[in-house]
Formats: structure tokens, C-alpha cells, sequence
């Protein structure tokens, strides 16, 4: 026999593990070279990803972790760590592979030993298709971040990437709504001519958000329908202050009451007008008096509204000046809106429910 080497058998290899005890009292050496070279240009959360895939290299106590548990760990979108991993790859001090299943295989280099070698920083990564995306909904997060980032001029920090995040995770709005919710809110916002930071903006986001998410929203083609519906609502709000000489912003509960007369009682446009014109007082709750009538008692088209007109102008002629008992019942309400139209809205109608159960008890 020869006197060369022997060739180990790996199945028989040993294997040297050092346990610490508790991974908080292990070491990660970091080079010093990565602090003064690499380091300072990097972006931070690039660095927080660099180091604590670091320290699972050294510590055998890690457990296994992917880049959803990492971003987890990091505070961080799971974007960002994918867009961390191939920063650092475009740097030559990694690589950066992922399998079929999609789990990340990083290798981390000897910065001291790649420069010693002078060995050459690739061009693009060494496997670029394995840092694009995985997927045409990933490609579209992508472009969504790259089209949100445009809209703000800025660069979007890490708690607006995260609720940008959680609109599609947790309000599951599709990447093009987020585009859309996110287009119309700061519409709405640099309409006001003031000066806002890009907290104050997705503050306003999240309550425009809510608004679609209550109304159903997840596809851009149904944001595309709120916008239009809301904007519809809008101006009725506006035209129904302006018909009683309210020139204002409508308030929560005069709003509330404007979208009952349509959600509730179903009532088109001209109903709604119809009552306004006979309107006497500058108040929604009057104007909500003559349409919860006009709904309790079942006219629901403008021709049946006018027709009850009719009728009782027929019978207020052939009677005299003796008024119908449906017409004294009709002051009676309107009476009662009018004098109590600044109380709240419950208070009024319990009144009026005693009205009616003292005049029942007359009858009977």
C-alpha cells in the first residue's frame, strides 16, 4: 500500500458542535471589514438581516428560521429580507439560493479572504432568477412598493411597508387596491393645500381602508365602485344642507340620517327632493320626518307622494277647513321634529312613539 492519505468516508466523519449553554451568551464574530466597508452605505434593515443571518451561522442553538420567521424577528416585510439577501449577494459577501420549496440556502463569505484573493463582485447575483420573484402575485408586491414609493416622493419607511403590508394580509385588499387606496387617499389629502408627513398620510389610509373593508372591498374594480358610490354620496350630503340654506360640512349624525333615507328606506333622488321642497325649516331631522311618513306609509315613488297631495288638497276642498285626521297626524310630527330639531335624533322618535300610543289609546 502507498503511503498517501487516507480517504475519509464522510458517513463516519465526527461531527464538533460547541454549545454555550444559552444562545445570549454565544458570540457572532463580525469583521471588521464589514463594519468599515460594507456597512455605512448599507440600508439599515439590510444590515439587521446581514447580522442576524450572521449569528445563525455561529450558533448551533439557532433554530431553523425562513424568511417569514425573520421578518417576524426583524419587524421588517418579508420583501425587505428577500431585497436584503440580494443586496448583500450583489456585494459578493454571500449567495443566496432558494429551492423548490422556497426556503433560502445562504452561504456567507470571508470578506478578508474575498478581498485578499481579489475575488471579482459579480455583475448581477451569481443566480439572479432565484432572488425574482417567486410568483406573479410577489411581482406584483414589487411593483406595488415601487409605485406607492413614487406617489409619497420618498422613500417609504419600515412601518409604512409594514401597514402597506397588512392591507393585504389582513384587509385582504388585492396589490392594485392598495395602489388605488393609496392614489385616492393622498388625493384627498394634498386637496386640502396642507402640509402632512407620511405617518399623518397613512393614518388617513387606514381609516379610508376601514371604510372599504366595512363596504366590502378587495379587488380594484370594487374600489373603483366605492370611490364613484362615495363620491355620489358625497354631493347628496352637500345638496340636501344646500336645498335647506346649509352652507357647511354635513355632520356625523345628519349624515348617518341622509344615508338611512337611502340604504334604509330606499328612496331615490327625487323623493328625497320632493321632500325638500317642502321643506319649511332648515333641518335634516325635519326633512327626515316627512320621509319617514311618507315610508311608513308605504309611498315609496314620487307619483304615490304626489298623489296623497292631491287627495288631501280633493278632501281639504270638499271638507272645508276641518283638517283630514292623517293630515293633523302629519303637523303633529312635523310639529314635534320642528320644535326639537337640534335634540338627538333617539330622543325625538321615543317622543313621537308616545304620541302615536296616546293616540291610539283615544281611539280605542
Amino acid at each position: 500500500m502507498g503511503g498517501g492519505k487516507r480517504k475519509m468516508d464522510k458517513r463516519h466523519s465526527t461531527k464538533f458542535v460547541f454549545d454555550s449553554g444559552n444562545e445570549n451568551y454565544g458570540i457572532t464574530p463580525v469583521e471588521n471589514a464589514f463594519i468599515n466597508i460594507y456597512m455605512p452605505p448599507a440600508n439599515g434593515d439590510y444590515v439587521k438581516v446581514y447580522l442576524y443571518g450572521l449569528k445563525h451561522c455561529f450558533s448551533s442553538a439557532s433554530m431553523p428560521i425562513d424568511n417569514e420567521l425573520l421578518s417576524e424577528e426583524l419587524q421588517i416585510t418579508e420583501g425587505d429580507v428577500r431585497k436584503a439577501w440580494a443586496y448583500w449577494q450583489d456585494q459578493g459577501i454571500l449567495s443566496v439560493r432558494y429551492n423548490d420549496s422556497g426556503r433560502a440556502e445562504v452561504h456567507y463569505f470571508s470578506i478578508p479572504a474575498r478581498i485578499l484573493d481579489n475575488y471579482p463582485q459579480p455583475d448581477a447575483p451569481a443566480n439572479a432568477e432565484d432572488t425574482a420573484p417567486k410568483n406573479e402575485q410577489e411581482a406584483k408586491i414589487q411593483e406595488m412598493f415601487k409605485i406607492i414609493e413614487k406617489m409619497f416622493s420618498a422613500t417609504l419607511s419600515v412601518s409604512t411597508m409594514q401597514q402597506l403590508s397588512e392591507y393585504l394580509t389582513d384587509y385582504h385588499f388585492e396589490p392594485e387596491t392598495v395602489i388605488l387606496l393609496t392614489e385616492y387617499s393622498l388625493k384627498n389629502i394634498t386637496a386640502k393645500g396642507d402640509h402632512f408627513t407620511q405617518s399623518q398620510a397613512v393614518r388617513y389610509m387606514n381609516k379610508v381602508a376601514d371604510s372599504w373593508q366595512d363596504a366590502g372591498v378587495i379587488t380594484p374594480e370594487d374600489a373603483d365602485v366605492y370611490i364613484a358610490e362615495s363620491r355620489t354620496r358625497q354631493r347628496l350630503y352637500y345638496g340636501v344642507l344646500k336645498a335647506i340654506g346649509q352652507n357647511r360640512s354635513p355632520m356625523q349624525t345628519e349624515r348617518e340620517t341622509i344615508d338611512k333615507w337611502f340604504d334604509t328606506y330606499h328612496f331615490k333622488p327625487e323623493i328625497v327632493k320632493e321632500a325638500l321642497r317642502r321643506t319649511t325649516k332648515p333641518s335634516v331631522n325635519y326633512v327626515d320626518g316627512i320621509l319617514t311618513r311618507w315610508h311608513d306609509a308605504g309611498m315609496t315613488t314620487l307619483d304615490a307622494v304626489r298623489q296623497e297631495a292631491e287627495d288631501f288638497r280633493k278632501n281639504a276642498g270638499a271638507k272645508g277647513p276641518a283638517q283630514p285626521a292623517a293630515d293633523a297626524d302629519t303637523r303633529q310630527r312635523e310639529d314635534l321634529i320642528d320644535a326639537l330639531a337640534d335634540q338627538d335624533t333617539q330622543a325625538l322618535w321615543s317622543l313621537i312613539d308616545e304620541q302615536e300610543e296616546l293616540k291610539s289609546r283615544d281611539d280605542h
